[in-house]
């Protein structure tokens, strides 16, 4: 239900987002797939060589969330929108 209710409120509200928005979407989805790709590729072969324990999967949604919002500051700092005025 949850999920398509977040469809549901995306698929309404994708007209009022502007040019901007997009690009910063873009890029921080980028940041998060490199980053995502990165670490958990960094400890997935880690753990299959025995040097550090498997992540649980509990463990890894919450890390993906918080790289994706760890990215998401990333790409709008990048374009200085976190400078106060």
């Amino acid at each position: 239900m949850c999920l398509i209710a977040v469809v549901a409120v995306t698929a309404a509200g994708v007209k009022q987002y502007d040019e901007l928005t997009w690009q910063l979407t873009r890029e921080a989805s980028a940041y998060g797939f490199y980053a995502t790709l990165v670490l958990f590729g960094g400890w997935a072969a880690l753990a299959h060589l025995g040097y550090v324990p498997w992540i649980s999967p509990l463990a890894f949604v919450s890390l993906l969330i918080i790289l994706q919002l760890l990215t998401a500051f990333i790409a709008v700092g990048r374009r200085g929108m976190l400078m106060p005025r």
